[in-house]
């Protein structure tokens, strides 16, 4: 299980592209790492939007007992694990669950380098009995699979734009902790709407 804790933020240095098609890839990196990244959840969270954007949450009591089945999942909606102040203008939320979340995101499996990094990257052939018979060369088409654990002394504040108020207020477990810093935006990335 890989498991990730950072505390500060990253600092970003502006670059300038060589030509418009640099450009344009850069555009779509950024893009294709902010979707269903940790702080595109977030966002989707305070603006009661997961379903929209493709993230299926569901809270477990531990990360070793549960893997994807997608029917066995009971969604949860928003307002069960965050709250909102209306009177507050910031749409900041706060996070109260127990244990842990998992986060599901529907619109992209799961890279080839984490399933390998994880072990989860040989399919095997069935026998006629349902049984592993051996290895093949089918690629397995796995989500992006994430847990997320309060730490329950801290408060888990979240503002409109996707980030934590406290770092220490949560843990990060699954594709998310594996994607560490290597997928991180600068705070002013917004993709356009």
């Amino acid at each position: 299980m890989i498991i990730l804790w950072t505390k500060g933020h990253a600092s970003f240095e502006s670059l300038h592209p060589k030509n418009q098609k640099e450009e344009k890839r850069w555009a779509k990196n950024r893009l294709q790492a902010f979707r269903g990244s940790r702080r595109h959840f977030f966002r989707a969270l305070v603006s009661d939007r997961l379903k929209e954007e493709g993230f299926h949450a569901t809270l477990v009591s531990s990360i070793h007992k549960h893997q994807y089945r997608g029917a066995d999942l009971i969604r949860i909606d928003e307002e069960e694990i965050c709250t909102r102040d209306p009177n507050n203008p910031s749409n900041e939320g706060k996070l109260f669950f127990q244990d842990y979340l998992m986060v599901i995101y529907t619109r992209e499996y799961a890279s080839q380098e984490y399933l390998h990094a994880t072990g989860r990257d040989v399919q095997y052939s069935r026998d006629g009995f349902g049984r592993p018979n051996r290895p093949t060369s089918h690629t397995r088409m796995i989500p992006q699979v994430s847990f997320l654990r309060r730490n329950q002394s801290i408060s888990a504040v979240i503002n409109s734009s996707g980030q934590i108020r406290n770092p220490k207020s949560i843990m990060t477990y699954g594709y998310w902790a594996w994607e560490r810093f290597a997928e991180q935006l600068p705070l002013d990335y917004f993709p356009e709407e």
